[in-house]
């Protein structure tokens, strides 16, 4: 996918994997697979290769991913983490998506 950077030049090829608390959650988040896929696309191509590249930036996207997955999962939890001070809005593991995993990152 193409990347923010200026002139439009720099894309990402990323493969996420997503660690869920349970079956049941696997099995919902396949049938909302469509909805999920177009959010991850939103939130790459809104970063630069330069943030991509950087170790904080890539933690701060599986947080993102985190986050915009929780909201496709159950909007209302997902309020109470909008609501909350910008600081404080790290995902929590006890939700239901446990964490990301990068099993590849390319950004040529």
């Amino acid at each position: 996918m193409n990347l923010a950077d200026p002139g439009g030049e720099r894309v990402a090829q990323i493969g996420m994997t997503l660690d869920v608390r349970d079956e049941k959650t696997a099995a919902r988040l396949k049938t909302l697979m469509p909805v999920v896929r177009s959010r991850m696309l939103m939130l790459v191509s809104q970063r630069t290769s330069e943030e991509l590249l950087k170790r904080d930036g890539k933690e701060k996207l599986a947080d993102d991913v985190m986050i915009e997955v929780t909201r496709v999962l159950n909007p209302d939890a997902a309020r109470a983490v909008d609501d909350e001070a910008p600081r404080a809005r790290k995902p929590r593991a006890s939700g239901p998506v446990r964490g990301v995993l990068f099993s590849s990152f390319i950004v040529q």
